[in-house]
């Protein structure tokens, strides 16, 4: 079998398991767009700071995306603990498929999130009057893009194969899903709340935000600010967060696949 044949097979088998679990899938669906319903036009209406629809998307999306990243290693400690990994090891397939199948099918369910919090978004600034520059909080307004859309796509893509080779990392720690979930939490909320999804980094105390620049989700929010808003920071040029998060796919990938692989030989 060739690579991509061996890729396919295991991210095949992810999308079976997935789509069994229909309740779980709807559920990661209707919640992201259920946050921005409720929460962007409350984040609108507020009469201080900079929080706005649009600001609160584009985090939310970032979120999304980090989150389904963030719980792809639990697939392959729940086929470890089956023993079905040990099936796939005495197989010539490369090792690193185990790691990119099941980070693909992750980037599966994040895209449709995405899609689904992207179109809801632009409905929604439609139905209640957002479809304009906002004076109020000097943010363009979210409309419909193909070429958005696509960027949206890619980007989800990337980010989800480097989150989940990175928590694979963590994963080969773990002795069960509960330490892992445990050590997941422990490095991947700080990220979130040290990054600029929700909050400038200026406002974030104890000078904090200088932790930007090696906070890899900060890029990730740019990237989709830039995309959906034309907006980047100062100095900051809009290759800048692809490229990043491109060489940090390829890199964790491969880690990933190392550490896994040695953990369940011991």
């Amino acid at each position: 079998m060739g690579y991509l044949s061996e890729l396919m097979a295991i991210f095949t088998r992810g999308m079976i398991i997935l789509w069994r679990n229909r309740l779980l899938l709807l559920g990661n669906l209707v919640m992201p767009f259920a946050i921005i319903a409720i929460m962007g036009p409350a984040a609108n209406l507020q009469t201080f700071g900079y929080l706005s629809f649009e600001y609160l998307t584009t985090g939310i999306m970032g979120m999304m995306v980090f989150f389904s990243g963030m719980f792809i290693p639990n697939n392959i400690i729940w086929d470890r603990d089956t023993k079905y990994l040990n099936i796939i090891f005495v197989s010539p397939c490369n090792r690193s498929t185990i790691v990119l199948g099941y980070s693909l099918v992750g980037a599966v369910r994040s895209t449709l999130q995405i899609l689904i919090i992207y179109i809801g978004a632009c409905v929604i600034s439609i139905v209640l009057g957002y479809n304009n520059t906002n004076p109020q909080k000097g943010l363009p307004y979210i409309s419909f893009s193909i070429p958005v859309l696509f960027g949206l796509i890619g980007i989800t893509i990337l980010v989800t194969i480097f989150v989940g080779g990175f928590m694979t990392i963590i994963a080969s720690y773990s002795k069960n899903s509960e330490t892992f979930f445990l050590l997941a939490s422990i490095i991947g909320m700080p990220l979130i709340f040290i990054s600029n999804m929700f909050f400038k980094p200026e406002n974030l105390p104890f000078n904090l935000g200088a932790l930007g620049i090696i906070n890899p989700l900060n890029y990730l929010i740019n990237t989709i600010r830039y995309l959906m808003l034309g907006e980047l920071p100062p100095g900051e040029m809009p290759w800048e967060g692809p490229l990043l998060i491109i060489v940090l796919a390829v890199i964790f990938t491969f880690l990933g696949t190392y550490t896994f692989v040695r953990s369940v030989k011991k």
